[in-house]
């Protein structure tokens, strides 16, 4: 489906869906990048570039806000969506605020994660 190998950073802290969400982007050929800190998703994002940056709100060094705010500030070409389990309408227009171009509630379904993946791709990566 995806020819591309896309590259994504996953900034999550949570072990297990970490590993659940890195294996299935991986299963549908996304090159992914998994970080479980802010602190490690800039140190990695100064080495590297992506195609698009999935942020976690919750994370043991900061939250996903001030991680998004690094992000538009460093590296304003790169678009990146929230997937968290904060879900209420103040966060989620705080993710929309910050340029998020998207805010996705937990727990997602993988196929919907992966089409949501897919068509911000196609609008924003040329």
């Amino acid at each position: 489906m995806n020819e591309s190998n896309f590259k994504i950073l996953l900034v999550e802290d949570d072990e297990s869906l970490g590993y659940v969400l890195s294996e299935y982007l991986k299963i549908n050929s996304f090159d992914i990048r998994w970080s479980k800190s802010a602190a490690e998703a800039i140190s990695i994002l100064n080495k590297e570039t992506f195609d698009l940056a999935i942020l976690d709100v919750t994370l043991p060094d900061t939250d996903g806000f001030s991680l998004a705010k690094q992000i538009k500030t460093h590296f304003p070409r790169l678009p990146f969506l929230f997937l968290t389990a904060r879900s209420m309408k103040i966060d989620v227009l705080k993710g929309f605020a910050s340029g998020a171009v998207d805010y996705l509630k937990k727990p997602i379904d993988e196929d919907e994660l992966v089409a949501r993946i897919n068509a911000i791709l196609a609008r924003v990566v040329a």
